[in-house]
């Protein structure tokens, strides 16, 4: 079942996955969830309909894990790993939804994706205080310079970019259990700095995210 959903992942969430310790399976969880909304929205052809697809995983996490249908790999496993934590991937949602706006988006949309699809790693993290907060505005960089890696609308990019930059913090040191978003957030900084390309678009990139994974650096 493990490997079906990490096949799902792109190559970035897949190397960073690959540093993921003692809660494998809920970094697989979130992050396969994000893979899979980012491709509804890549692929949206009508906007209603990829709403409808959105709004279908919004009402799953929304009822008791009991009610939900089964049989859906991903849906199964968010139902054992994040059961009673299903409201940041609620908001996870919400922030692929906004990316469905007719571009190019606004500042205050990409605010707002930025801290939706953040919002993920926060249940991911053992820790309160100033390592949550330091999670949060890292996963918001990272967000909005993967984004912007994607996208072919010039003006949009440098939006989402500027974004970033007032998101980029210093290299934090976040603890252990955070190495799959260090490795992340390592490769939007590279991405960052050649102008938001892809984050794995060089032969560098796997090494560059070996060894965050491995030294958190």
């Amino acid at each position: 079942m493990l490997d079906n959903l990490t096949a799902e992942l792109p190559e970035s969430s897949r190397l960073a996955f690959a540093s993921a310790g003692a809660n494998r399976k809920r970094w697989l969880a979130a992050l396969t969830l994000d893979a899979r909304l980012a491709r509804i929205v890549a692929k949206a052809s009508e906007t209603v309909l990829a709403q409808m697809r959105l709004a279908w995983w919004r009402d799953q996490l929304g009822v008791p894990v009991d009610d939900r249908p089964t049989g859906d790999l991903l849906l199964d496993l968010i139902g054992q790993e994040w059961r009673g934590d299903e409201a940041p991937l609620k908001q996870l949602v919400d922030g692929w939804e906004i990316a469905l706006c007719e571009p190019p988006l606004t500042q205050d949309a990409v605010l707002e994706f930025a801290l939706g699809r953040a919002a993920m790693f926060g249940p991911l993290t053992d820790f309160a205080g100033r390592e949550l907060a330091d999670v949060m505005q890292t996963g918001r960089f990272w967000a909005l310079v993967d984004l912007a890696s994607g996208t072919s609308q010039a003006s949009e990019r440098e939006l989402l970019l500027d974004a970033a930059r007032r998101e980029q913090i210093g290299r934090v040191s976040l603890s252990r259990s955070m190495r799959p978003l260090t490795v992340l957030a390592g490769l939007a900084r590279r991405s960052l700095r050649r102008g938001g390309a892809p984050l794995i678009g060089d032969r560098l990139s796997p090494l560059a995210a070996l060894r965050l994974g491995m030294l958190g650096r």
